[in-house]
């Protein structure tokens, strides 16, 4: 969201990203709350048991409410979902904060090595098939179209990767392929620039035969392994921005 486009004393009109225009006159929205309110709420309106007042606040003051709140999702009772029920407390909720943050960190550094490894091969069978700058060419692969982009899933790819290339030129490896092979990126490098996402699309319009290679290094079918990468994926930017994988 852009910044304020007006400013009055009772008016306020925002621009977000998609082109609309918000007035914040009558937006029914909850009011900002101390830290000492947000205790005060949790105590009184959702009747969460919070022990000692002095580790509640730090805990609020640590972990942005809206954050810890969302570990409570399935602890609330049934015939009223304001209420917490009996025997859960804020020290619960926080407990369960602090495993969802060790298994992120637990989890993220094993997709790191299964990435790197779909990177190596990905790359591998692109350049031993079709040369190092073979995967330029939407020839060889079976391309899809992306309609409401109005482009295709190799475009986008392509795009994406001049994108990137653009962003990190002050990478020695990258700045090296500027001023030593006049642009040219082999696949065994180009790859080191791609998302996980944009390697997930590449993957997906590979050829068949290209696709087997590759998925019989995980002993399943292409598409089997094409759907391990799309979770993997979201769980990936999960852990990447700190985002809650309990009870998902």
């Amino acid at each position: 969201m852009s910044e304020p486009t007006t400013h009055q004393a009772h008016l306020c009109v925002l621009r977000t990203r998609v082109g609309l225009f918000v007035s914040m006159d009558n937006c029914e929205l909850k009011p900002a709350l101390s830290f000492e309110q947000q205790l005060d709420r949790l105590e009184n309106f959702h009747h969460l048991t919070i022990g000692n007042k002095k580790v509640a606040l730090r805990i609020l003051k640590t972990v942005n409410y809206y954050r810890l709140t969302a570990y409570g999702i399935g602890l609330t009772k049934k015939d009223n979902k304001e209420e917490y029920r009996e025997g859960v407390t804020l020290k619960t909720l926080y407990d369960l904060y602090v495993f969802d943050s060790k298994l992120r960190n637990l989890i993220l550094p094993e997709i790191e090595s299964v990435e790197i490894y779909l990177r190596t091969h990905i790359s591998y069978i692109l350049g031993m098939t079709y040369g190092p700058i073979g995967y330029l060419c939407s020839d060889n692969f079976i391309d899809q179209p992306i309609r409401r982009l109005n482009t295709t899933v190799h475009s986008r790819t392509m795009y994406k990767l001049e994108g990137e290339i653009e962003r990190q030129r002050d990478l020695p490896f990258v700045r090296h392929h500027i001023e030593n092979y006049d642009g040219k990126f082999p696949i065994w490098v180009a790859s080191e620039l791609f998302s996980f996402g944009t390697l997930s699309s590449l993957y997906w319009i590979m050829k068949p035969n290209d696709q087997r290679y590759v998925s019989n290094l995980f002993n399943v079918e292409p598409n089997r392994l094409y759907s391990w990468m799309l979770a993997l994926l979201e769980i990936r930017n999960k852990c990447a921005h700190y985002c809650r994988l309990y009870n998902m």
